[in-house]
């Protein structure tokens, strides 16, 4: 389902990565005001911690459209923003000194609609919560997950090729939530604290953490078994294709 709608690349070369930090600027700075796009005349949003990072985009097959970022950062666990970012408690995990480790961070989505309702005007099913929510905004979130589920499987297959055992996420509930729902292990090692909302800082079992998702989410599951789950964007040697992926950034 996924890889015959989408597609998910390693920004490896100059040009996908401006795709990749165009894409945070339209979300972090013009969609969510999360970062202030002044300081950003470029538009292209990002910080310290991406000299050295691996990037990740996925494009739409159908339209051709850049839809979704990540960024995955691999060192030692002290040099990862989440422990600056987080009150961590050292006492609920166990990594060895030393090991190298990935935190994924900067997942962000573009929206499918951005007004609150479906094509039709009419409002959709309640949530767990009790509040209803439109067609959009059930399309909406369903977009966003079987996205960010993409890139965090590339960013796995990435790990797992580097013999990388841990990750870590830093994230709000709602995406907790989620990835819970079909079946990964991530545990909370601190609690939830204020950045650009609330979220929580999680520890995740790369090779071992999908033991549940054959049960709890077989499809979800399938998607996770197949590869590639992602190419290079420096492999694609055509040089009308490479001009028709920029173009669409």
């Amino acid at each position: 389902m996924f890889d015959d709608r989408f597609e998910v690349f390693l920004a490896d070369t100059e040009q996908a990565k401006e795709i990749h930090h165009n894409l945070r600027y339209k979300i972090y700075c013009l969609d969510k005001r999360f970062e202030d796009p002044a300081a950003f005349r470029n538009f292209q949003e990002s910080d310290c911690y991406d000299e050295t990072a691996v990037h990740f985009i996925v494009r739409s097959r159908e339209s051709g459209q850049w839809l979704g970022a990540m960024r995955l950062l691999v060192g030692s666990l002290d040099s990862l923003p989440i422990m600056k970012l987080a009150t961590i408690q050292p006492q609920l995990f166990r990594v060895s000194e030393g090991l190298s480790v990935a935190e994924a961070s900067r997942l962000c989505v573009i929206p499918t609609h951005r007004n609150g309702r479906g094509s039709n005007g009419k409002r959709g099913p309640r949530d767990g919560g009790g509040v209803r929510t439109s067609e959009s905004e059930c399309v909406d979130m369903l977009h966003a997950s079987w996205i960010s589920l993409g890139l965090i499987r590339a960013a796995r297959q990435y790990c797992l090729d580097l013999q990388i055992r841990y990750g870590f996420f830093f994230i709000a509930d709602s995406l907790a939530r989620i990835l819970k729902r079909v079946g990964m292990d991530i545990r909370t090692i601190g609690p939830a604290c204020e950045h650009k909302g609330l979220r929580r800082p999680y520890i995740h079992d790369i090779k071992e953490g999908y033991a549940a998702m054959s049960v709890r989410s077989p499809l979800v599951d399938r998607m996770f078994q197949r590869v590639p789950a992602y190419k290079s964007f420096s492999e694609v040697n055509d040089v009308q294709d490479v001009a028709r992926l920029v173009a669409n950034g």
